[in-house]
């Protein structure tokens, strides 16, 4: 939605005008994002009380240091916020649902919005130029 009314108002999002330094941006997140995933890529499918703790132990570390990527100036800065903000969102609700799983209560409707956050984060990364943090990664948010 965000990006919507970001297009909609003329803000550069997507269209070729990202300056070089929204693009050495974007270039530091997907290297940030391609050395996480690979590491998600490597927790073996179990029961979510051992495989979302797992992934949250990826997940905040990658958010961190994303957010901690100066911000150009400029029309994509407001879009590289929103990705950033969608991110975390979806970190926060894996983190309800490995908490979810560990106290032994099904994290199934959390694990869906968690889900959703994360295609709503990858589509603003997408809508950005972004390669691989706009990319789903393969059972990221999927328990099994």
């Amino acid at each position: 939605m965000i990006a919507l009314l970001l297009l909609a108002t003329g803000c550069g999002v997507g269209d070729g005008s990202s300056s070089a330094a929204t693009a050495r941006w974007i270039a530091g997140a997907d290297a940030i994002c391609a050395r996480y995933g690979a590491r998600v890529a490597a927790i073996p499918a179990g029961v979510p009380a051992v495989r979302l703790p797992a992934l949250l132990a990826v997940a905040l570390p990658e958010v961190a240091e994303v957010a901690r990527l100066p911000v150009p100036d400029g029309a994509d800065a407001t879009a590289i916020r929103a990705v950033i903000s969608a991110r975390a969102d979806a970190v926060a609700a894996i983190t309800k649902a490995a908490g979810e799983a560990l106290r032994g209560t099904d994290p199934t409707a959390t694990l869906r919005r968690t889900k959703a956050l994360s295609d709503h984060a990858n589509a603003l990364a997408t809508t950005l130029g972004m390669h691989v943090c706009g990319r789903a990664r393969q059972g990221a948010t999927n328990s099994t």
